[in-house]
């Protein structure tokens, strides 16, 4: 379905250190998920607004550019929603090589010269993180017409985490930090985890935990 059709029925975001620790994760309209599109839309590009004020964020994605983005974007044109701090020319968010939004997917296809077939299911799995257990993008469209928004929801976070675990990885690559530096993240992230897990509305993210394994290189 063209993008233009589209529109957004649920968002996460985690909130991720200038140390790389995560830090938080939201689940906008949680625990009930009924807020409309216009009103999930609002709540973030509010919630990322406030963000400038303090002091402008990176925006990391896996193929956000080509999609989360553009959809964001042009749901905030449909129900009226200013974003001026996002749109700002000197941010350079928008542009395809700025420092204001690191898209993973650009990164490891050298920005598009090379298809990588797997995706976030597929660097997920190559690091032990648990990887699309539950739904696939396919199926999203489906359980909402069936009201199974909290598995829409369960489905967006553990992308996000996923995300999160890759773009660690991706540090790694570009030398920001060590391996070790970044095993040591790894498991702080597990032991937040735990903890939010135990948390009421938490038990989506014990299920994430339970689909967890160790990082064993391929040989």
């Amino acid at each position: 379905m063209p993008i233009t059709f589209q529109l957004p029925i649920a968002i996460c975001v985690a909130r991720v250190g200038e140390d790389c620790s995560l830090q938080r994760l939201t689940r906008i309209g949680e625990p009930e998920f009924r807020l409309a599109p216009g009103e999930l839309v609002r709540q973030f590009w509010l919630g990322l607004e406030r963000l400038f004020t303090e002091r402008p964020p990176l925006l990391v994605t896996f193929n956000g550019r080509s999609f989360d983005l553009p959809l964001l974007e042009l749901a905030a044109f449909r129900y009226g929603v200013a974003a001026p701090q996002y749109f700002r020319p000197d941010r350079r968010i928008r542009n395809r090589f700025g420092e204001g939004h690191l898209d993973l997917y650009d990164l490891l296809s050298n920005f598009g010269t090379v298809r990588l077939t797997g995706g976030l299911d597929l660097f997920s799995h190559m690091l032990g993180r648990p990887g699309k257990f539950h739904l696939s993008g396919e199926q999203v469209y489906a359980c909402y017409r069936a009201g199974r928004l909290t598995e829409i929801n369960d489905y967006c976070a553990y992308d996000v985490l996923d995300t999160y675990f890759v773009f660690l990885r991706t540090r790694v690559l570009v030398g920001q930090i060590t391996l070790e530096q970044e095993q040591m993240l790894v498991r702080q992230a597990r032991t937040q985890l735990q903890a939010w897990s135990e948390e009421p509305h938490g038990a989506y993210l014990r299920r994430y935990l339970e689909h967890w394994g160790d990082w064993h290189p391929w040989p």
